[in-house]
């Protein structure tokens, strides 16, 4: 059980890493991340857990065994044929590290002392059942220790993509909102021209469409980012009113390093773990194959003493042991080849996160230069407009191609960012091999 001054303490953590982003500076993607894993409740779940096999693994690691106590009294009543008598008798039992046995009793009205003691010969240390007990535990403690790795690194990258996502839509909203500021001063403009007859009816009309296209275009995008908003202060912890800052230029995966302490790629390490489980059964049952002796050691007060060695050798169950043998190999073999199709696949994953980075990479410096281009050809378009050599429909279409090149570059720096930390996240943790 825990004491309540650790779950108060775990709940007070809760609560302060929730509450952490309430300051007026803007959050970056380093703390929003850190806020994440402190305040998400499965991993917080998941510590509780590893926390209750963390004390069973320290409790069958200790080497002083428990020993137990037992103290007995009777009275016989003076009708009884044998006269009043009475008896008591106090006893202390172990158990030993590599599977000895030893009990110490006393008589008090014999006042006489017997040591018991019995070891296992010819069985290795850890095939012990205090040594069997503790690789159990082990091996609980290391499957829910991976377990919160993979569930860490997937509330890693969801938080990273809730943020990146954020601030793409915040993006989307300004290039909107600039378009719309445009169509709506262009609008009175037109209204003008039109009423004197300098300008088309059918510019205006134009230019009412678009802006009502934009108006709708930018409401469903502030719709999205409410949500994505709302997604970020209820799962990740951040304050609902935190501004996000974030500069793509000055991006860096390495940054993140403190946040997500990189780990053994967790395929692998789960597959190696269920290889070492098999390895020590095969090694159990390949030593019950053999005979199995025991020595058992009296000692009296009296001077009495005695030695007992005893020996069993299985003959009639021999052959049930030798197929248990062969089903532990096979399992064996088994997680074997499972570890190495565990280190394929994340050679193969790694393979596919480089050419996922370099196809972002190359579509992010293609929205660039389209956004460049697309820039260039609106101050040119708006030169030749000044001019009369273009139409006002002809200006508006450089208009929205400028901002569709915004907007595809706002995708692209996004798509590449959240490349980038996969790339990074999946790299770390195959360095740790």
């Amino acid at each position: 059980m825990f004491g309540k001054g650790m779950i108060c303490g775990l709940i007070l953590a809760f609560f302060t890493a929730a509450s952490s982003t309430a300051a007026n500076e803007p959050v970056t993607l380093a703390r929003f991340l850190e806020d994440a894993l402190a305040s998400h409740s499965e991993l917080i779940e998941h510590e509780f857990a590893l926390m209750e096999l963390q004390a069973n693994l320290d409790a069958a690691k200790m080497s002083s065994p428990a020993l137990n106590m037992q103290l007995g009294y009777s009275k016989l009543n003076s009708w009884h044929p044998a006269g009043s008598n009475w008896a008591a008798r106090a006893s202390f039992e172990g158990r030993g590290r590599f599977g000895s046995e030893y009990s110490i009793s006393y008589d008090f009205r014999g006042k006489a002392m017997q040591i018991q003691l019995a070891l296992p010969v010819s069985m290795p240390r850890e095939m012990s059942p205090r040594q069997q007990q503790v690789a159990a535990c082990e091996y609980s403690y290391q499957k829910e220790l991976i377990a919160s790795q993979v569930l860490r690194e997937e509330v890693f990258l969801a938080a990273a993509k809730c943020f990146l996502n954020i601030w793409r839509l915040k993006e989307a909203v300004n290039v909107r909102q600039a378009m719309i500021t445009w169509l709506d001063s262009q609008l009175e403009i037109l209204a003008e021209a039109c009423h004197t007859g300098i300008a088309h009816e059918i510019d205006l009309a134009c230019v009412e469409l678009q802006y009502q296209m934009q108006i709708n275009s930018i409401d469903v995008l502030r719709e999205q980012l409410a949500a994505e908003r709302s997604l970020a202060v209820m799962v990740y912890g951040m304050a609902s009113e935190a501004d996000l800052l974030h500069e793509p230029a000055q991006f860096d995966p390495k940054d993140l390093e403190f946040v997500l302490v990189p780990q053994p790629a967790a395929g692998i390490a789960m597959a190696k773990l269920d290889y070492g489980l098999a390895e020590m059964h095969a090694r159990q049952l390949q030593t019950e194959l053999g005979a199995q002796g025991r020595l058992s050691i009296n000692l009296n007060s009296d001077s009495d003493w005695s030695v007992e060695w005893a020996v069993q050798i299985p003959l009639f169950d021999q052959a049930y042991r030798e197929n248990q043998v062969d089903a532990a190999d096979a399992k064996l073999s088994q997680t074997a080849l499972a570890v190495e199709r565990a280190e394929l696949e994340t050679i193969c994953e790694h393979i596919y996160r480089q050419l996922h980075l370099s196809a972002a990479s190359s579509n992010l410096k293609t929205a660039v230069q389209a956004r460049e281009l697309a820039a260039r050809q609106k101050e040119i378009a708006a030169e030749q407009y000044e001019k009369g050599l273009l139409s006002f429909i002809e200006l508006l279409r450089a208009w929205e191609g400028e901002a569709a090149a915004f907007l595809d570059l706002v995708d692209a720096e996004f798509e590449y960012q959240l490349a980038q930390i996969q790339h990074w996240l999946l790299d770390s943790n195959q360095n740790c091999e």
